[in-house]
């Protein structure tokens, strides 16, 4: 099931995008505290989660920035390491492809 989430002072709101329209609040879901009051590793985990969101919406710049913020907990992750080489290469290609269109375009005027 997909979610669309918002994030708003105090919580995370998502609410999917499949069959119901109910509205679940996940900033208290999970032992009734705010998001910013529960304990470190689920703001890693957090990380690790948007990074691999970022990453699989083709964004591999922020995705990198996120998933490296999670190797200070996660460094024994091999996935991890694995989904840092996938936001190099996604963002090396998409840099090739950009010179080898200019290039291109040079050539046939």
């Amino acid at each position: 099931m997909l979610f669309h989430c918002i994030l708003i002072k105090g919580g995370l709101i998502c609410a999917p995008t499949e069959v119901d329209n109910r509205v679940v609040l996940l900033g208290h879901g999970v032992s009734g505290k705010p998001l910013h009051s529960l304990p470190m590793s689920r703001h890693f985990e957090l990380l690790y989660n948007t990074g691999i969101q970022l990453l699989h919406c083709a964004k591999p710049l922020p995705a990198f920035d996120c998933l490296i913020e999670a190797v200070k907990v996660y460094s024994s992750n091999p996935r991890l390491w694995l989904r840092l080489a996938e936001c190099c290469i996604m963002a090396h290609r998409k840099v090739y492809h950009i010179i080898v269109a200019t290039i291109g375009q040079n050539s046939r005027s």
